[in-house]
């Protein structure tokens, strides 16, 4: 971009907060001593303005709406097709870092569809370890900057299948977040020299 539609294009972006919020800053002289000028732009900046807030509510509003359905969408994503919920239990104790759902269902299907139905859906391959009636599923995911752990517990039961699924989502480098989050606070605990050699 050439370099003089850079300072162009700042004096755009910005001219409506130099006539909004610093009026004292506008250069009278240029507009010839026009109050009446100064106080139509600035109404019109203002305008401007409420409009763009306006616009900037609706998105944050949006965003917050899409951001609850994938939440909504993820704690349902474990649930197996037409299974009666038992239980679900959230532990947000850990949070920022960490978090873990708990949810247990009942299901009439064959106990090797249920199995093959979370084996493939989450990519957890065969059983690791299995206790009678019972077997467990294991496997961990990442995606960006998250890790998510998974366990199925599956058990063949006189009232159908029964399932128990915990998932734990947590920062795939915690530690180094952590570190980062305490030399942060070291830095701003560090004393200042006063003025004056006080």
């Amino acid at each position: 971009m050439p370099t003089r539609i850079v300072p162009a294009l700042w004096l755009i972006v910005l001219s409506p907060w130099l006539l909004v919020l610093k009026p004292g800053m506008v250069n009278i002289e240029v507009i010839s001593g026009d109050l009446d000028m100064v106080e139509e732009l600035r109404a019109r900046n203002q305008s401007i303005l409420a409009g763009c807030g306006l616009i900037s509510l609706i998105g944050l509003i949006a965003l917050a709406g899409f951001l609850i359905i994938l939440f909504v969408r993820d704690r349902e994503s474990a649930r197996y097709p037409d299974s009666v919920p038992i239980s679900n239990h959230s532990n947000y104790k850990g949070l920022p870092f960490e978090y873990r759902w708990d949810n247990s269902y009942r299901t009439s299907d064959k106990f090797t569809d249920v199995y093959n139905w979370y084996s493939v859906t989450f990519d957890l391959g065969a059983e690791s370890r299995a206790n009678g009636n019972c077997i467990l599923l294991e496997g961990t995911k990442s995606q960006l900057i998250f890790s998510r752990h998974f366990n199925v517990f599956l058990c063949s039961t006189h009232f159908g299948q029964m399932i128990y699924v915990t998932r734990s989502t947590s920062f795939t480098n915690r530690s180094a977040i952590l570190t980062g989050v305490e030399d942060l606070r070291r830095s701003f605990s560090i004393t200042r020299p006063r003025p004056g050699g006080q």
